[in-house]
């Protein structure tokens, strides 16, 4: 499939909890990486954050993606954790994301057009319920992220298809 779309910026929302962290289940009529466990995600344009080390403005995309996927379900931004860009994905165009911890202050009322289930998961509990799955770049980043802050012994992505 080709698409439009030159390019991919996305804020990426890792809660993380005792040990887990929050997962959805992304939509099966989502474009890239349907019916995959992955991190709260939204796409943005460059005039909606132009530094992603401005948390006001990320906030603000922040509230974009809790309006729009999670029911409204209020997002606390705790901090910039990194970002990452490649071009491996369905799409293939570039891809820039945005990771940042975030806690919701309420359990999500998921919008079935994004998202179709939430889980928490340990890192051996996601490996489980991914195993079939093919990783992006959001799962990567998550899981250096976890490994190098010794949350996790072991990385967890899925393999890249």
């Amino acid at each position: 499939m080709e698409s439009s779309v030159s390019q991919i910026e996305a804020v990426i929302g890792a809660w993380l909890k005792d040990g887990r962290t929050l997962y959805v289940k992304r939509s099966g009529r989502m474009e890239n990486y349907p019916n995959v466990w992955s991190l709260l995600s939204i796409q943005f344009t460059r005039d909606e954050l132009v530094d992603f080390t401005d948390l006001v403005a990320a906030k603000k995309v922040m509230k974009r993606m809790s309006e729009e996927r999670l029911g409204g379900a209020p997002i606390r931004l705790i901090h910039y954790l990194k970002s990452a860009r490649c071009s491996d994905n369905p799409m293939q165009v570039p891809v820039t994301l945005h990771l940042y911890q975030i806690e919701l202050e309420r359990e999500p009322e998921l919008n079935p057009q994004y998202y179709v289930d939430y889980a928490w998961f340990t890192p051996e509990e996601y490996i489980k319920a991914s195993e079939n799955a093919t990783c992006g770049l959001c799962m990567r980043m998550w899981s250096d992220y976890c490994y190098q802050a010794k949350l996790s012994k072991t990385r967890f992505a899925p393999r890249v298809r």
